[in-house]
């Protein structure tokens, strides 16, 4: 049995490079009508053809121009997990916001705040020549009395706030693109760190297509509590512990056992060992193969595929490549 988003004649459907079945069991000839751009540290966005939808923003304008250089024309809704920078290219958002007027742009009320913040890519007032520098003080930036660097306005704050009306919160609604395709678009909330991410569910019976989207999260549970950047208190709803879906496309960064080996043969005598051990490090924020097949196995149809997102080259087996 196959569904009807795969190979459907309708679309132009691709054969991504890592798909498997809930066994993590590899899958060829399964073509679908989604562009991967990219899924990991150096850029993350992926584009669902039928729903006229981008999951994700973290390439450079001239990226999606090289795929095609009208793509921003086919597209209607961009989603955006977080702002961290390999989802959120800033200077790509502010040149579709300028250009695109069409498309509308869907994001937590988190990182609404986030990036129309001074803390969203900050940048500091430079020393003038000659100018004095207080002792301890940088002697680049101009500081406060307390040594701190004084910030200016954040570069992409007004520009994102000039064009308020095209972004949205998101929400549970139904969808329509331009064309007159109607799905049903259901966020989730997640931890990242310190942080709230979003994981993008989406659901449509005519092409049969259960789908769940979610990068960059601490665990694959459900709802939680944590305090946040800010200090405050955030409320996530974390992943859904009951549905199925049809098509996944989650995290699975490392394998254990391969970056375990990493550890092991780690000596603090090598002068590359702090460098060697932060790059594991960084690894064990992200969700293991082994705990991306247990949820895989619960929640994918029988029938249904597993994309690896954020798949580390080093650490895992996995990659998009």
């Amino acid at each position: 049995m196959s569904f009807a988003f795969i190979n459907n004649p309708t679309y132009e459907n691709e054969e991504l490079k890592s798909v498997y079945n809930k066994w993590r069991q590899r899958q060829f000839g399964k073509r679908i009508p989604v562009h991967v751009f990219g899924s990991g540290s150096e850029g993350n966005s992926v584009y669902l053809k039928p729903y006229r939808t981008l999951i994700d923003l973290g390439l450079t304008y001239k990226v999606y121009q090289e795929y095609k250089p009208t793509f921003f024309l086919d597209v209607d809704y961009i989603i955006l997990t977080h702002h961290h920078g390999d989802h959120l290219n800033p200077a790509t958002l502010n040149r579709v916001l300028q250009n695109y007027p069409h498309i509308r742009i869907i994001m937590s009320d988190f990182m609404w705040n986030m990036i129309t913040s001074d803390d969203f890519k900050p940048e500091y007032e430079k020393r003038k020549k000659g100018e004095r520098v207080p002792f301890g003080h940088d002697p680049v930036f101009r500081t406060d009395e307390s040594g701190h660097r004084i910030k200016k306005q954040s570069k992409w704050a007004p520009s994102f706030l000039k064009y308020k009306s095209k972004f949205r919160i998101a929400a549970p609604e139904m969808l329509k693109t331009h064309d007159g395709k109607a799905f049903l678009f259901e966020p989730l909330t997640v931890k990242h760190g310190d942080i709230v991410n979003i994981a993008v569910q989406i659901s449509d019976p005519e092409l049969e297509f259960e789908f769940l989207y979610a990068s960059d999260l601490d665990n694959l549970g459900g709802e939680r509590a944590f305090t946040d950047c800010y200090g405050n208190t955030q409320h996530v709803t974390g992943l859904n512990q009951n549905r199925r879906y049809t098509c996944m496309f989650l995290e699975a960064n490392y394998d254990e056992t391969l970056l375990q080996n990493w550890y092991d043969n780690l000596s603090e005598d090598d002068p590359e060992y702090r460098g060697k051990k932060a790059r594991a490090d960084g690894n064990l924020r992200h969700i293991s193969e082994q705990e991306a097949s247990a949820y895989i196995k619960q929640h994918l149809d029988e029938n249904g595929l597993f994309v690896p997102l954020h798949a580390s080259k080093t650490f895992g087996t996995l990659h998009q490549s």
